[in-house]
């Protein structure tokens, strides 16, 4: 039936058009031909015009639920940023607070360290002095036993009586 309407509306719309004429009723031929081409175009079209813009309104109300949910992180990062910077001041006094206790710290167990280095190289001194002062005590003792020895020596090769003395008490002791 939609078929013999349209063939037939076709057939109508052409014989009107050769007519030719003037006026208001010249016009219906023009307006049965758009009415034509607007209703082939709709029913042709309908059904991929209604899945575009379907899929089009699909796509934007899922660009607008990113968009919000978008709007809403940066709002809250937003408010976490106003957060920090009004906390701000106490965090810089936290931390003011923190440096200091860990210089005290630092402070004291330098301090500490350095004492202890101080008793240490005092005690390293004093036993380095005392170790160089027995070791020169040794070598002029034996330096003083040296000369005693060269003495007696040089004494008995210059005394012949002391020579012999020693001589006989030597083999005595023997």
């Amino acid at each position: 039936m939609k078929k013999i309407f349209v063939v037939a509306t076709l057939v109508e719309s052409g014989s009107l058009m050769a007519a030719g004429g003037h006026g208001a009723a010249s016009l219906i031929p023009a307006i049965v031909n758009v009415s034509l081409l607007a209703g082939a175009i709709i029913y042709f079209l309908k059904g991929k015009a209604s899945s575009f813009f379907t899929k089009k309104s699909s796509n934007i109300s899922e660009m607008m639920d990113r968009a919000s949910s978008k709007a809403k992180e940066a709002e809250e990062a937003m408010a976490n940023q106003k957060e920090r910077i009004s906390n701000l001041d106490s965090e810089i006094e936290k931390l003011k607070k923190d440096q200091e206790s860990i210089i005290s710290e630092f402070e004291k167990s330098y301090a500490t360290e350095v004492k202890e280095r101080i008793s240490k190289l005092k005690e390293d001194t004093e036993l380095k002095v005392e170790a160089e002062r027995s070791e020169l005590f040794n070598e002029l003792n034996a330096d003083l036993l040296d000369l005693v020895v060269n003495n007696a020596k040089a004494k008995i090769k210059n005394d012949l009586s002391l020579a012999k003395s020693a001589a006989a008490n030597l083999i005595k002791g023997l």
